[in-house]
């Protein structure tokens, strides 16, 4: 394996890409954009990466495995860096600026990585925590005071019975439900247990937000989940 940034790839690479990540979010592409068209879809993402290389290549990362000569793309991570506010937590579209990095403060004091997307085709045990904790070891090295993941809650329309998220992710964490806060949860937990910290509480590093990502599996909430 080896984390690489996406612009590094090559068009055909790139195009695979830009396949399985407007698959996998098609369902908030489409009311995003009020379209339905695959391939408005798709030009619309390939845009958004393109605008987010222009302001810096190492925003978006791309973990890869070798076939021969060629790179097989595994999961593909996206980031912004911004100057926190007194707003902060911000909405996804603000986080994200746009999808496209349309904020990036390269003085900025937070990464906000979002849209961690896996290569169906492909699977590679462990990818998704060496591509965050690619992330953290960038975010610590450039001197950010934050490293904050923006996660959709995918689990909770399942409880239609459930509206308050705290109910649901406690639920989601208690049970062990497959759900990416849960992901990311236990992804902290892990680099703590790394490092010789403490183990959070789901209180100290997760935070719903309310009116976030258009998703109908979360119930339209984003829930920040803070990294350091």
């Amino acid at each position: 394996m080896e984390i690489i940034n996406f612009s590094d790839l090559t068009d055909k690479d790139k195009r695979k890409v830009y396949e399985f990540y407007t698959n996998a979010w098609r369902r908030c592409l489409e009311p995003e954009l009020g379209c339905d068209d695959f391939d408005v879809l798709i030009k619309e993402v390939e845009r958004r990466f393109e605008d987010s290389d222009k302001k810096m290549p190492e925003l978006q990362k791309v973990l890869v495995t070798k076939e021969k000569t060629c790179h097989i793309p595994v999961v593909v991570i996206r980031s912004n860096i911004i100057k926190v506010n007194d707003n902060y937590p911000l909405k996804w579209i603000i986080a994200s600026g746009n999808g496209r990095a349309d904020n990036f403060d390269p003085e900025g004091n937070i990464m906000l990585c979002y849209a961690i997307t896996r290569n169906p085709d492909v699977k590679v045990k462990g990818a998704n925590f060496e591509i965050l904790k690619e992330r953290y070891n960038f975010s610590s090295s450039f001197g950010l005071e934050h490293l904050d993941a923006y996660s959709t809650l995918t689990g909770f329309h399942r409880f239609p019975e459930i509206d308050d998220p705290w109910e649901y992710i406690h639920k989601m964490l208690e049970e062990g439900i497959s759900d990416p806060v849960g992901m990311h949860f236990s992804y902290i937990k892990r680099l703590r247990n790394e490092q010789g910290l403490p183990e959070p509480k789901p209180e100290d590093v997760i935070m719903p937000i309310p009116e976030g990502r258009i998703d109908p599996l979360s119930k339209n909430y984003n829930a920040r989940v803070r990294y350091f």
